[in-house]
């Protein structure tokens, strides 16, 4: 039951990192930019991504929502755009 129940925090906390690195790419965490980009690239290599590629997606994502050019944007099943979402960005 301990396992489980440390599971479930470990997701909690990763989820709430997820948020923090969120903010950071808005820049709204704090006043420094620098702090921003640190925090955000400190916490986003816990998900395994490079924080600046993910904030241009984010950012493109909020110019182009829901439309062709929108890097979040999931137009087909989960497992095709899991496997083509990279590849889409590359390109923009």
């Amino acid at each position: 039951m301990l396992t489980f129940l440390s599971f479930l925090f470990a997701c909690y906390l990763y989820y709430l990192a997820h948020i923090v690195v969120h903010m950071c790419a808005h820049r709204s965490l704090t006043r420094s930019r620098r702090l921003n980009i640190l925090v955000g690239n400190l916490l986003s290599s816990a998900h395994l991504m490079v924080f600046s590629g993910w904030r241009a997606a984010h950012v493109l994502h909020h110019r182009f929502t829901n439309t062709e050019k929108d890097p979040h944007r999931v137009d087909s099943s989960l497992p095709v755009y899991l496997l083509t979402h990279y590849y889409k960005l590359s390109k923009n």
